[in-house]
């Protein structure tokens, strides 16, 4: 059972944009508030939703956390803002757990690569490196444009924004390093 909410949780937290834009115009600030604070206090008890995240548990609790006080203060300033600081803090949080393990290696892409190669040659470890700077780069434009969507942009353009064309940057990104990962290693 536990497995099954934890997959909920995740995927209403992937959805959060639509999430929020729905249940404010359908039930209200106060509503939709308490309704989010309680998804994100579930989500901070049930942290992991695939192979592997037992490991980042702890970065998933500090986004729960971080998600329940913007849901608390929308409810208590009856603001539906506090909701849209969420994607900015997820690209902050991922920016910071990506940065630090350039700091202190081996890069977080470069763990994730050992876990089907367990040995990797120089060539691959420097790449990961690469890759990993280049997805630090990224959490940096993508939470910059959220907080621009957040400051500037509408309500419906927020939700499009960070619930579907953020995504489809991801999407993106990760075809074109695997296109390029596959193409590399056969230079190699």
């Amino acid at each position: 059972m536990t497995k099954y909410i934890s997959i909920f949780l995740g995927f209403i937290i992937v959805i959060y944009p639509f999430a929020v834009y729905w249940s404010v115009s359908v039930l209200g600030v106060g509503s939709a508030a308490l309704l989010i604070a309680c998804l994100f206090l579930l989500r901070f008890f049930w942290p992991t939703t695939f192979y592997g995240a037992a490991r980042h548990a702890k970065s998933v609790r500090w986004l729960a956390l971080i998600g329940f006080l913007l849901a608390a203060l929308s409810w208590l300033m009856h603001d539906p803002q506090w909701f849209k600081y969420y994607p900015v803090a997820v690209n902050i949080i991922f920016f910071a757990v990506f940065l630090a393990s350039l700091i202190r290696p081996p890069s977080i892409i470069e763990r994730f690569a050992r876990i089907k190669e367990p040995e990797l040659p120089t060539s691959a470890v420097r790449y990961t490196k690469a890759v990993t700077q280049i997805w630090c780069a990224f959490f940096l434009l993508n939470g910059s444009v959220a907080l621009y969507t957040v400051v500037v942009a509408d309500f419906k353009f927020w939700a499009l924004y960070n619930g579907f064309i953020s995504y489809l940057l991801i999407g993106f990104l990760m075809a074109v390093e695997f296109g390029f990962r596959h193409f590399y290693r056969k230079r190699l």
